[in-house]
């Protein structure tokens, strides 16, 4: 993998990242406002909210893994046809 391909590829990475970052801080959020001597009502709207912060995510995750399917498939073609080549040396 040459430099260009390897910068692109660890940038599209951490953009993942980000928004798997940003979802965390939210299900953090929402699980810090769950007490103890709080109405059924009120938790309910903070699991609510975790419930949310995930669904948003779910079509994310359905990208990113096929984004990640692509690439081990480049990655694994580039080393097979490696390979073949120490081979026929």
């Amino acid at each position: 993998m040459d430099k260009a391909e390897a910068s692109k590829l660890a940038w599209s990475y951490r953009h993942m990242a980000k928004h798997y970052m940003s979802a965390a801080d939210q299900i953090i959020k929402a699980a810090a406002e769950i007490q103890p001597d709080q109405d059924d009502d009120t938790d309910m709207e903070h699991i609510d909210q975790v419930f949310n912060a995930l669904a948003k995510l779910q079509r994310q995750v359905q990208l990113d893994l096929h984004s990640v399917l692509v690439d081990i498939g480049i990655v694994a073609k580039r080393r097979a046809k490696h390979a073949a080549g120490k081979r026929t040396r």
